[in-house]
């Protein structure tokens, strides 16, 4: 196995680690590929791949940010694709998306939001939102819920308005 990691440290912070690819100025750069690679035999599973920040006693957590650069020429900004292998036998896989709780009872914090929108445009139509269950030909299709959260005083509101 392989291991790289940034330094510890004793009261200061750890050291930081950056990796990264080659830039260039008259072509692309080059592309940075982080993956696990297929099982072997009959029922081998592949292996699994972590992202993760670190958890913290006192302090915030650490933040993660997923994003692609813009654009300032004529082309377009770069595209952000998640998504989960498909099951030929098995289930496929799932995706799951869920903002921070708050679990001390005590705590006067608000759990964390979760957000998704389009894109905006000065110069032509925004972009489109979809949210769909999925299909099935042998059985029932998916279940599409929307609904406000329970709370102890008063329930959320759940709205659906066109632009």
């Amino acid at each position: 196995s392989a291991s790289l990691s940034g330094g510890s440290g004793g009261t200061g912070d750890g050291g930081a680690m950056t990796v990264s690819s080659g830039s260039s100025s008259d072509a692309s750069s080059g592309a940075v590929l982080m993956e696990s690679p297929a099982g072997g035999g009959v029922a081998g599973d592949s292996g699994a791949v972590s992202i993760k920040t670190g958890s913290a006693s006192t302090g915030s957590s650490g933040s993660m940010l997923l994003s692609t650069g813009a654009s300032s020429g004529s082309g377009t900004g770069g595209s952000v694709t998640v998504s989960v292998g498909d099951g030929v036998s098995g289930a496929g896989g799932s995706v799951s998306v869920t903002a921070g709780d708050v679990v001390n009872a005590g705590a006067a914090g608000a759990g964390g939001d979760l957000t998704m929108s389009a894109g905006e445009s000065n110069a032509d139509d925004g972009g489109s939102s979809s949210l769909s269950a999925g299909a099935s030909t042998s059985g029932d299709g998916g279940a599409l819920t929307l609904e406000g959260g329970s709370g102890s005083v008063g329930g959320g509101s759940a709205s659906l308005s066109g632009g």
